[in-house]
Parts: structure tokens; C-alpha cells; sequence
């Protein structure tokens, strides 16, 4: 797998040496083969080329809940699947196994839990996140903007919902006037994330590119 990763950094930017560890987290979290000091992480990504979002590529994966400078859809996806797999978790090894314990009449010490279920339904419920960016990407006229407005409308009385804040209390790190209208903040079960929607009306939509396309279409490669 690290070898893959190289190989595509390789191919997006030519000469450009390896990153040996990936962006941090704000928890302390890494995912990377070793970790640099924070000056010399500072110095490495400086040196990297400023490109564009055709010269990205997401790698999707649920091994650990993210929060980056940066949270695109990609962090949400990996955020919700942990919240679901955090709900499954303490389901079957609590609550479920104390239904059988009052079955059965064994006394035990009930265990009380915080519910992450507010944070489900919020993402994945009716008229939720995920729900609303669908529906923004099947109008005509849909926007990233609109669709953060949307929410920040709706779920204004969410207690795990809000709107970016500033300041000495601002949640994650200021991106820039660039991303102010697509912000919002999730309070997760492990910590509040600042996403920024850039992006997101495409992503969601899943097309294949048509370069991706065309490179197959044109490959002499047999299958």
C-alpha cells in the first residue's frame, strides 16, 4: 500500500520526494510509516506544488476516526462509518448483553453509555446531511453554498450542529475566505469537526471521469 501511494505521488508531482507520514491529526493521531518533527512536516509540505483539485486523489478508508485542517467528504464518510461501527460496538457488547443478563435474572451493575445516535440521525436520518446533499445535487442550480445554507437553517437547534466559530473558541482552523460560505461543525462522539463542503456536489454524485473513460476505452492492454 505505501508503495502505491508513492508511486501516485510520484506520477501527480515528478520529483518530488516521498512524504513519510501522512497530514497529522488534531487529536495526535498519524497515519504514515514515521513521524517527522513539526518543523521539518512544515518545510516538506511547503515545498509541495499548490495544485489544483483535478491533480487529487481520495483514498477511502474506516481504519480511524479523522479530523484534519482540512475535512473534505472523504472525513465524513470515514466519520460516519465509525459513529455507525461505534453504535453496532456498544450495542452488542452492552446493551444487548444486559437484555440477556435481565432474561435470564442475573443481577449485574447496569453500564451507562453516552447514545452517539443523535450523531446517526443527524447524518443519516431524514432530512439529514447526507439526505440534504442529495437532494441539493438533483437541482438544477445546486451549490455547495446553498446546501451548507440549507443546513445551517435546518439544524439550528441542533446541540451537534453549528455553524463555524471564530476566535479563541473556534472549532478546527480558519481556511480562508475562499471556504466560509461551505463550513459547518459536527460534534462527533470522539470530537467537533469543522468541514468545509468544497467539492462535495460532485463527489457524491460518483461519475467516473471521463479521462478514466477514455483511458480505457483507448488501452491496448487486454483485460
Amino acid at each position: 500500500f505505501e508503495g502505491l501511494v508513492d508511486h501516485l505521488n510520484e506520477r501527480l508531482h515528478p520529483g518530488r520526494p516521498a512524504l513519510l507520514q501522512l497530514q497529522p491529526s488534531t487529536t495526535g493521531r498519524t497515519k504514515g510509516r514515521a513521524q517527522l518533527p513539526a518543523a521539518a512536516m512544515r518545510q516538506q509540505q511547503a515545498a509541495m506544488p499548490n495544485a489544483d483539485e483535478s491533480m487529487r486523489i481520495g483514498l477511502l478508508d474506516i481504519f480511524g476516526f479523522e479530523n484534519f485542517k482540512r475535512n473534505g467528504f472523504e472525513q465524513l464518510c470515514i466519520n460516519f462509518a465509525n459513529e455507525y461501527l461505534h453504535n453496532f460496538f456498544m450495542d452488542a457488547l452492552i446493551q444487548r448483553e444486559q437484555a440477556i443478563y435481565d432474561r435470564e435474572g442475573i443481577t449485574c451493575e447496569h453500564i451507562e453509555y453516552p447514545s452517539n445516535v443523535p450523531q446517526l440521525d443527524l447524518l443519516y436520518g431524514r432530512g439529514g446531511v447526507l439526505a440534504l446533499l442529495d437532494e441539493e445535487g438533483r437541482l438544477p442550480r445546486g451549490s455547495e453554498e446553498k446546501y451548507v445554507y440549507k443546513m445551517h437553517s435546518g439544524f439550528e437547534a441542533s446541540t451537534i450542529y453549528s455553524r463555524p466559530t471564530f476566535g479563541s473558541a473556534a472549532i478546527g482552523q480558519d481556511l480562508g475566505a475562499e471556504f466560509d460560505k461551505t463550513c459547518f461543525v459536527i460534534r462527533h462522539f470522539v470530537e467537533p469537526v469543522l468541514y468545509s463542503a468544497h467539492d462535495w456536489l460532485e463527489k457524491n454524485r460518483g461519475r467516473v471521469q471521463s479521462n478514466l473513460i477514455r483511458l480505457l476505452q483507448t488501452s491496448e492492454v487486454p483485460a
